[in-house]
């Protein structure tokens, strides 16, 4: 008798966060905007105008207004895909591919300023990087599996430690890292995000994070995870999931009052819903 009600009141619990799980899935109203047609496009960024930036996958970087319109394009020296595009900081372009350990950083207008080759600069195998506030990129060198800070402008290290002394856990996968505000976002495979100080040090674990993508504003980190939006509110500990219009998006950037959704034909533009 006492095992049958002990399963009973497990049950109840398991039917209450069920039906709490369902109650945080919304389906909201999605007005689309507008389609840029791309071929193969990898991966997207905003600046803080909204422009967007998107490297299709012979790492060539075109820019459009928020409506879809083109402004710009850039053919970088290295002829790769791109594993990261980083526009967030408006003054300063990131593009880094990992198959020719290298990167650039481009102003606003797509001009180079910098070349950066990391086997010239003493790394090993460079898996992630990203820029960071003050003339900082933030990498992973596989060699020793180490979080560098470094000074591009200088060429100098100015932090390195390995992983397993940052965060827990023997065999870490970066798959993605940014920064924002001063803080470092770690997606760290099959175990969600960690966020550190820009001193690397520990501040907060995201668990239940897939293995895609993510796109941080503010307070919200954004993924797309097959016919779902999730988003993460990292300060007040909860979670919400909208339905997507389609279930071909691979990956999401948040503006001011538009998402822009990028799939396998390009990106899809609609007014941003409600998310609070």
């Amino acid at each position: 008798m006492k095992k049958l009600l002990i399963f009973h009141f497990h049950l109840i619990l398991l039917l209450f966060a069920v039906e709490q799980y369902s109650s945080a899935q919304e389906k909201p109203v999605w007005v689309k905007i507008g389609e840029i047609p791309l071929q193969s496009p990898r991966t997207i960024s905003l600046d803080n105008k909204d422009h967007i930036f998107v490297a299709d996958a012979s790492g060539n970087i075109h820019q459009f207004d928020k409506n879809g319109d083109s402004l710009n394009f850039y053919s970088p020296v290295f002829r790769s895909e791109l594993q990261e595009l980083e526009a967030s900081w408006t003054v300063s372009i990131f593009a880094f591919t990992a198959d020719m350990q290298q990167a650039e950083i481009l102003d606003r207008f797509l001009n180079p300023i910098s070349h950066i080759r990391f086997s010239q600069e003493g790394f090993g195998m460079i898996s992630q990087a990203n820029l960071g506030n003050g003339n900082i990129l933030w990498l992973i060198d596989e060699a020793g599996l180490q979080l560098v800070k470094f000074d591009y402008r200088r060429r100098q290290k100015l932090q390195e430690q390995p992983l397993s002394l940052v965060l827990p856990g023997e065999s870490l996968s970066v798959l993605q890292l940014l920064e924002r505000k001063n803080t470092l976002f770690l997606l760290i495979e099959d175990m969600g995000v960690f966020i550190l100080d820009n001193q690397a040090n520990p501040i907060k674990h995201v668990p239940g994070i897939p293995n895609a993508s993510i796109f941080v504003k503010e307070n919200l980190i954004f993924a797309v995870n097959g016919e779902k939006l999730l988003i993460w509110d990292f300060i007040k500990d909860s979670m919400k999931e909208l339905l997507l219009p389609q279930t071909t998006y691979q990956k999401i950037s948040v503006g001011e009052d538009r998402l822009f959704f990028l799939h396998q034909k390009g990106i899809s533009i609609y007014e941003k819903p409600r998310l609070d």
